[in-house]
């Protein structure tokens, strides 16, 4: 075992109470009290499980790291892209974006815009990925743009991993 008495004691304690929330695997057909009610168990649990693992679950707690996490995972990307494995570079693309878009994309647009529109460029144009926040443009460039970014794979992401190296350094890296 892991985790020591205490920490399976406190994850005891929540599951108790969320199997007082939720009696079954399947939400119920009415769902009685409020859903919001398993959150406060459900993020006390998640910290006992991350200390006993390493590890961390939740990738919105530390945006600093997650922007470095993801410029490494854009150096792998970009390899990928240079050896012309442009299949799997996409997934990994994916990968990044997904994580850029629902974390960092808002915070970065605030605090380094510069920063944040390289990056966004990148992984909206190589994914169409969007941030909840981005505006409609209908740019005249958007097409010109594009292109560029598909003639030129590597290089785009190779951009994507330093404006990602720029966050970490602007969020204190």
């Amino acid at each position: 075992d892991v985790a020591n008495a205490q920490q399976r004691a406190d994850v005891e304690e929540m599951l108790v109470i969320l199997n007082g929330l939720y009696p079954q695997a399947q939400p119920p057909e009415a769902i009685t009290g409020s859903p919001e009610e398993a959150e406060a168990p459900v993020q006390r649990m998640l910290g006992v499980i991350e200390a006993v693992t390493d590890a961390e679950l939740f990738a919105g707690r530390d945006l600093k790291e997650l922007a470095g996490h993801l410029a490494t995972e854009a150096a792998g990307t970009c390899a990928l892209y240079r050896a012309g494995n442009d299949a799997v570079a996409l997934e990994g693309m994916f990968a990044i974006g997904e994580l850029y878009v629902r974390y960092l994309a808002d915070f970065l647009d605030f605090m380094v815009p510069e920063v944040h529109e390289e990056a966004y460029e990148v992984i909206n144009g190589i994914t169409g990925l969007e941030s909840e926040s981005a505006e409609d443009d209908d740019d005249e460039d958007e097409d010109e743009e594009a292109q560029a970014l598909d003639a030129d794979l590597a290089g785009s992401c190779m951009e994507l991993q330093e404006a990602l190296e720029e966050a970490y350094e602007a969020l204190g890296g």
